[in-house]
């Protein structure tokens, strides 16, 4: 296999490049991301993987060519892609808009980690008093004067107050209950302490060594306690950030769409089992947009100055998890409302980091340019294989073999021929006017024979005479078809009779033709798929560093990684790719016609 073909083949980048495809090149850092994060066809090679590297590289270099064939054809003014590329400019906007605002803006000094790591190594074991209101817990604290008492103190039963005891690790409980407990000495109480669940009163009944943070490695156990504080920081941050940002932005439903799409979800899961979980899919979306049909243009979020219909909606809400319960907390209604408030959030969120032009900065510019070939590759791709259309010749040759001992039906028809379209023209307003199609055949036929005959054939296998075989074979007996033009003549037929074999069915043939038609149309869109991006390879130019290739080290160990993003929500690490080899092999590709 040639590993280097170029025209000219100097690289203008900082980054490394490991190849160059047209005019784009691919870089060491987009290789890594996409051959790492991604599963793939090569990654069950360890034995082999230089190999693996290579076609993995030569499939990064067709979506190039494809990427540039694709904006040479305009694909990229196609409203479906550009839906797709601000919807990812947003996710990755977004994500940016967190690192400045929240993680960038959080510190974690190494004396805070370190006193952290002394509380991490005890394990603590508390008696409480658990209060819902904050006076009824400042009350009985007053009255605790000796905390050596604390579990022998009878509480007013006309408090709503609940006594119990626990084990409490680090990192595991709320910040301030935390904060409190492992500031007690064993026999301590703690002042009244206030949480999102209510009040409490603590009381350290004792204490041992945690096993799992002290048997930790001092750098593994740094790390992990650093991270902890760090999320609780970041959490903190988040909480200041979105109550601020939030003043000035608009997002609400309206009420009456609102109501009527909660009542549709609720009608579609209403014989579910109570507590099972429902994903809204592919197909349950198709169930939804048909009951919703009427309402599919009505406004029903606003966001800012833009708003979403019901049809809107239903997309985003494809992937989205609902827990089938019949309560009013916890029902359908209720659950929508909660995906429509987080997706607004996140709409809100991504219109800020735009305001803040956040897709100008080098990182979110570098990512999108990678998403943006791919979608526009497979777009490309796409309507290419669109383009290939499949004849009856190509389905009876991919039959032959595919299936070499398959009888065909034997087919009869009534056929009138003519060599001049006027005649044809003449006989079928005879047909059409009440005269059977036997008499007029006798009178217009130009076939002596087939005129002595009444237009009868004998009976023949429908892969013989093409197209007429495949074309009555799907005809009812008694229809008729044509004109269609065969080599000099003009012929109009009607079909008789259909005969198959013995142990041949019309509906087992019907699924060996629709199964072998579609692998045709496949094998065909590939052959001709192959050839489409060997020439824009030749045309274009393209080449492999093999060298900075072979020294650069990857990972064989198969994985699919996703993008945990800012202010929720995930998307894939990288772009897929597609593997894309067999064009390699393809000669003289510019003398192969191409649809």
């Amino acid at each position: 296999m040639c590993t280097i073909f170029c025209l000219g083949q100097s690289v203008q980048t900082q980054e490394s490049v490991l190849a160059k495809a047209g005019n784009l090149f691919i870089t060491e850092r987009e290789f890594l991301e996409r051959f790492e994060l991604l599963p793939n066809q090569f990654r069950n090679r360890p034995a082999n993987v230089e190999e693996s590297k290579l076609l993995f590289l030569y499939s990064l270099i067709a979506e190039k060519l494809l990427a540039q064939e694709a904006e040479t054809r305009h694909l990229d003014q196609d409203s479906l892609f550009q839906q797709a590329i601000i919807q990812i400019k947003k996710n990755l906007v977004r994500d940016q808009l967190y690192r400045e605002q929240i993680r960038e803006r959080v510190k974690v000094s190494r004396t805070e980690v370190q006193k952290a790591i002394v509380d991490a190594k005890r394990q603590l074991f508390f008696s409480y008093l658990y209060f819902e209101d904050s006076t009824d817990a400042a009350f009985v604290k007053k009255q605790l004067k000796n905390c050596k008492h604390f579990n022998q103190f009878q509480v007013d039963t006309s408090m709503v107050a609940i006594r119990d005891t626990a084990t409490l690790t680090w990192g595991e409980a709320e910040e301030p209950i935390e904060q409190a407990a492992f500031r007690l000495k064993k026999g301590e109480c703690s002042p009244v302490v206030t949480a999102s669940t209510g009040y409490y009163i603590l009381h350290l009944d004792k204490e041992w060594q945690n096993s799992n943070f002290s048997s930790m490695q001092p750098h593994i156990l740094f790390e992990r306690v650093e991270s902890k504080l760090r999320l609780r920081k970041e959490k903190s941050r988040l909480d200041e950030y979105l109550a601020t940002t939030f003043i000035s932005k608009t997002g609400f439903s309206l009420p009456r769409s609102f109501i009527a799409l909660a009542k549709t979800f609720t009608e579609v899961w209403k014989n579910k089992m109570t507590g099972s979980e429902e994903i809204v899919s592919d197909s349950l979306l198709e169930i939804l947009y048909h009951r919703c049909h009427a309402q599919l243009p009505d406004s029903l979020v606003v966001i800012g100055e833009a708003y979403w219909t019901v049809e809107d909606v239903l997309y985003k809400l494809r992937g989205k998890i609902f827990k089938i319960d019949s309560s009013r907390t916890t029902g359908i209604a209720a659950q929508l409302n909660n995906h429509l408030q987080i997706l607004v959030q996140q709409e809100l969120l991504a219109q800020e980091g735009l305001s803040q032009n956040l897709e100008e900065r080098t990182s979110v510019k570098n990512e999108l340019a990678i998403w943006r070939q791919q979608i526009l590759a497979k777009s490309a791709e796409m309507d290419f294989q669109r383009r290939v259309q499949i004849s009856d010749q190509d389905i009876f040759q991919y039959l032959a073999e595919s299936e070499p001992n398959l009888q065909y039906p034997k087919i009869q028809i009534r056929e009138l021929h003519t060599t001049e379209i006027g005649t044809m023209e003449t006989a079928l307003k005879e047909v059409q006017s009440g005269i059977p199609l036997e008499e007029v055949i006798k009178t217009r036929s130009t076939d002596t024979r087939s005129s002595q005959q009444g237009g009868i054939t004998e009976a023949f296998a429908m892969n013989t005479r093409i197209p007429l075989g495949i074309f009555a074979w799907r005809m009812k007996i008694g229809e008729q078809q044509g004109p269609i033009h065969m080599k000099n003549d003009y012929i109009y037929f009607e079909l008789v009779k259909t005969e198959y074999p013995a142990g041949v069915t019309d509906s087992s043939f019907a699924s060996i033709m629709h199964k072998n038609v579609s692998h045709a149309k496949l094998l065909k869109q590939k052959r001709l798929l192959d050839t489409f991006i060997a020439k824009s390879a030749h045309d274009r130019g393209y080449a492999v560093y093999a060298d900075r290739l072979k020294i650069l080290k990857v990972s064989t160990i198969p994985m699919m990684t996703y993008r945990i993003l800012g202010f929720g929500g995930r998307m894939f690490a990288a772009p897929f790719v597609t593997p894309q080899v067999d064009w390699i092999e393809v000669e003289n590709p510019e003398k192969i016609p191409l649809p």
